[in-house]
């Protein structure tokens, strides 16, 4: 997978639900199968992610503003490709890695 450097540039939502119970009836526990797989991607995204952060450590990369990309100013995410599975749950695919700094340059 590439990574790329990007800006802030997310959009956000806001919504309100005036119902919280209809909203809870919709999440379901995971099962002890279901956990495990999450924990275990869970576990190869951070081993993947600290690859990345000792490969622009050690290669002082900057960030599209010209500032030093560390661990304490900048943040890796992913944009998702989400898919069914044949068990009929929904996943997010990571297609595309980025990293950006963690406050916006639009902030005030």
């Amino acid at each position: 997978m590439d990574f790329y450097i990007r800006r802030n540039r997310d959009i956000q939502f806001r919504f309100e639900v005036k119902d919280p119970r209809a909203l809870e009836e919709m999440l379901t526990e995971l099962t002890p199968s279901q956990k495990a797989e999450m924990e275990a991607a869970d576990r190869e995204r951070k081993a993947v992610e600290e690859k990345v952060w000792q490969y622009i450590e050690a290669n002082h990369k900057n960030d599209l503003s010209g500032n030093p990309i560390t661990r304490e100013t900048h943040e890796i995410g992913y944009d998702y490709d989400w898919r069914e599975r044949e068990d009929g749950l929904h996943v997010g695919v990571p297609v595309v890695g980025w990293i950006r700094p963690k406050k916006s340059e639009y902030d005030l």
